[in-house]
């Protein structure tokens, strides 16, 4: 068990498991006992920490992430004290997988979904540099990718600061081989244009699947950066468009001013690639580019490597990889391949004779009569051929590299090939030009096989044995029934953008239907059609619908006049409105319908706009009039108490207080309401709390003049109602 888990780091952090280990630090999963939150932490190896190199190295990290904040970058939250023993830093936790484990999950990307990583990429280092910081080692393993598409760029291990940078020459290159910049392999001053050949080779490898050079060792690796030519990426995967092979060779271009020049630039070829796929850009790009590599039986590894500094002279004195594909001419073949013989037979021979040397005890050998050559007529009949095959090979190499530079490069026409089939073009012009498909493309009106289209255009002009690239009319596409399609249930709430590149990678048609959305944030997948737990076969169809969010969103209001509270009150929330209601009189509405609202029916307004309601109370009751009390007869005395009046059971008798019960509908949504009900000015129940989800509706009893109507009024979290309460008459 590591000696830190379970530990607590400077009093705050709790080190919990072990999430990676890389060559100078071990990453940990630790909960933040402050803030109660789980973090990273990456903590310097025990052996580094008194290396005063690698201590650098790590503050330079630690230094140039702590300033950054960005949506595309993992944040670093804190860092070790500079005097510390342990040296460690704090960042976000993320919880996705590394680029390089995406690419061996699924081989190679679409070039759609290889643009929107690297558009977020670029993002990032537009921001890194625009602080005058260089990653200096970007690379699928630096890559995080997280389960909505996101890009996180994370390991600033080698990272300087572009303005504090040395002036003189390291004399090691840092970084890893298959991603390193000419420059950087070269240990000469740079700036942030290497991480923009970095970017370049990353995206190389999203297209194809493969990085663009490979070698046995590390040098080999990086010399090919220096001297070599990738193939493109469309000749690697057909159907890759030509804006994007202008795209990743213009930024893995090894000469630094013909690079990109900045990370902006690349977002803006890589958006306008977006919107049409047949743009092009990098006018420096070759059109025939050099054979592939051979085939390496022990790659060399992507770990972040120190590597010894390239000179020129290392660099002139390299041999480069020489191609036996049918690139090269026959004659250099037939020329070179006897002189590495004769080199190898000449290395025997001298090996041979050191150890006879070594046999004999370092004592020369006695000498033998010599023979003359003369003396066997087979012999000089054997030396007269070779003289003559050597004189007559070194007349045909003058005359063909003569003819190559005098003669040999004569231009001619490029034949019209679209309308034929392709294997009869490649069996005409056999020998005269290399015919290759580049892409397979459907059509309506032609066969299969037919070649639809051709570069170089025909009538033009290039060399004999010229490349000639072209569209094949691809077979018309069959539904495979049989085969089902399952789709990952994540894909709701994630990146639009990412759903679409991985629905089209499993063979689906996706289209695009932008909706609002009070729930769901901008650019997120609402839902699909059809549902993504149904059965799909490759060719159908799915509707992405993405929304739009609410912000600035206008809806029209609906027309509310002559329902009922309970449907208007529907009709709003479904309009993504909100509610507030009055009571009135009304002698044209029966009770409880609305007579009245505060925005007209058809106006245009913002989501979430009140609109008041008025709710009739039906007419107003008038209140009987009351007979007037008729005058007593004067008393004349002797009579009776009763019959004169005085004492009368006839008396009017002091006004009687009934009670009458109230129920209200208390709005939910909130757990908490405050109520107050007033009658003639008059507060009868107080603020009054309630929780809708425990006590809805509310009755509240109410005493007032028996036999009357009077008129009450509601306040609902300030939102007020007026109605009509009748009080019995006992």
């Amino acid at each position: 068990m590591d000696k830190y888990i379970g530990k607590l780091l400077d009093g705050r952090y709790e080190l919990v498991e072990i999430l990676g280990v890389g060559g100078m630090a071990v990453v940990y999963r630790a909960r933040d006992t402050i803030l109660n939150r789980f973090v990273a932490i990456k903590i310097m190896k025990d052996e580094f920490t008194n290396d005063e190199e690698f201590r650098r190295r790590f503050r330079n990290e630690s230094q140039a992430a702590a300033q950054l904040s960005h949506s595309n970058i993992v944040q670093v939250f804190d860092v070790s004290p500079p005097n510390s023993q342990m040296q460690y830093i704090v960042m976000e936790l993320i919880e996705g997988i590394t680029l390089k484990d995406y690419l061996l999950r699924k081989g190679r990307l679409s070039w759609q979904e290889t643009l929107f990583f690297a558009q977020q990429i670029s993002k990032a280092l537009a921001y890194v540099h625009s602080h005058g910081v260089i990653h200096q080692d970007i690379k699928p393993h630096n890559i995080i990718l997280l389960r909505d598409g996101t890009v996180k760029v994370t390991d600033f291990g080698i990272a300087r600061f572009e303005q504090n940078q040395e002036t003189r020459v390291i004399q090691e290159a840092i970084g890893s081989v298959h991603y390193i910049s000419p420059e950087q392999a070269q240990s000469s001053r740079i700036d942030h244009r290497a991480d923009l050949y970095s970017l370049g080779v990353v995206m190389y490898e999203m297209l194809t699947g493969t990085v663009p050079f490979d070698g046995d060792t590390p040098l080999a690796i990086v010399m090919k950066h220096i001297n070599a030519q990738a193939p493109l990426p469309s000749e690697v995967v057909l159907g890759t468009p030509r804006g994007m092979d202008d795209i990743v060779m213009h930024a893995m271009c090894p000469k630094l001013e013909e690079r990109y020049g900045s990370a902006t630039e690349i977002y803006n070829d890589l958006e306008t690639l977006k919107k049409d796929p047949t743009a092009r850009f990098w006018k420096g790009l070759l059109e025939t580019p050099p054979p592939p590599p051979p085939p390496q039986s022990q790659p060399v590894g992507d770990e972040t490597i120190a590597m010894p500094r390239v000179t020129n002279s290392s660099a002139a004195g390299y041999e480069p990889y020489e191609p036996e594909d049918g690139y090269a001419d026959d004659y250099e073949d037939e020329v070179q391949r006897p002189q590495k013989s004769q080199q190898r037979a000449s290395a025997q021979r001298s090996q041979q004779k050191s150890s006879q040397q070594r046999s004999s005890g370092g004592q020369r050998p006695r000498k033998k009569k010599k023979r003359a050559l003369t003396d066997s007529p087979a012999a000089m009949a054997g030396i007269a051929v070779a003289i003559f095959v050597l004189i007559a090979l070194g007349v045909s190499v003058v005359m063909m590299r003569a003819g190559s530079l005098f003669g040999g490069g004569k231009k001619v026409e490029v034949p019209a090939l679209i309308g034929m089939q392709y294997t009869e073009a490649q069996n005409k012009y056999t020998g005269q030009f290399r015919i290759v498909e580049g892409e397979r493309r459907q059509s309506l009106t032609a066969q299969e096989g037919e070649i639809l289209d051709q570069s170089p255009k025909s009538g033009t002009k290039t060399e004999k044995g010229g490349l000639i690239t072209v569209v094949v009319c691809a077979p018309p596409e069959t539904k495979p029934e049989d085969k089902v399609i399952t789709i990952n249930q994540m894909f709701i709430g994630a990146n639009y953008q990412y759903v679409e590149s991985e629905l089209k990678d499993l063979g689906l048609f996706v289209e695009i239907e932008r909706e609002a959305s009070m729930e769901v944030e901008k650019d997120k997948v609402i839902r699909t059609d059809p549902a993504l737990d149904s059965q799909f076969h490759e060719g159908d169809h799915i509707i992405l619908y993405v929304s739009d969010g609410a912000e600035d969103l206008e809806v029209p209001v609906p027309g509310l006049v002559g329902k009922s509270y309970e449907d208007a009150k529907a009709l709003l929330t479904d309009s993504m409105l909100t509610v507030s209601s009055t009571r009135e009189y009304n002698n044209d509405y029966p009770e409880g319908q609305v007579f009245k609202q505060s925005i007209d029916e058809g106006t245009s307004v913002k989501v979430g706009t009140e609109v008041l309601l008025y709710i009739s109370n039906g007419p107003e009751k008038k209140p009987e009039p009351e007979p007037e009390p008729n005058e007593p007869e004067p008393d004349h005395g002797g009579g009776d108490p009763e019959l004169s009046g005085h004492g009368s059971s006839n008396d009017p008798e002091p006004d009687k207080e009934t009670t009458a019960n109230v129920s209200i509908e208390l709005p939910t949504g909130n757990r908490s309401v405050v109520l107050v009900v007033e009658m003639n000015g008059t507060v009868v129940s107080a603020n009054q709390t309630y929780d809708p989800e425990v006590e809805n509706p509310v009755n509240i009893s109410i005493s007032g003049p028996a036999g009357t109507t009077q008129t009450i009024d509601i306040y609902i979290n300030g939102a007020h109602e007026r109605r009509s309460v009748t009080f019995p008459e006992s």
